[in-house]
């Protein structure tokens, strides 16, 4: 699973110019664009297992069972 850190005073700062998604959710990626556009976006690779758990509840459960097998 991922992690993001964000500065909430950027979230604020850029909130109104985030456009919900085809699932009408204002989505984290668009968010981070505006980390790269101003160059602040920093990240890290973790070796391992992950899962993209945020698609609906079903993918949440997914990765819950499979997290707890390891």
């Amino acid at each position: 699973m991922g992690k993001n850190r964000i500065d909430t005073s950027i979230i604020f700062k850029n909130i109104d110019n985030l456009t919900p998604s085809d699932r009408n959710e204002t989505e984290i990626w668009n968010l981070n664009n505006i980390y790269i556009q101003n160059h602040n976006l920093r990240f890290s690779v973790i070796d391992g297992w992950w899962s993209d758990a945020g698609l609906n509840i079903e993918t949440y459960f997914e990765a819950h069972k499979a997290y707890e097998k390891q």
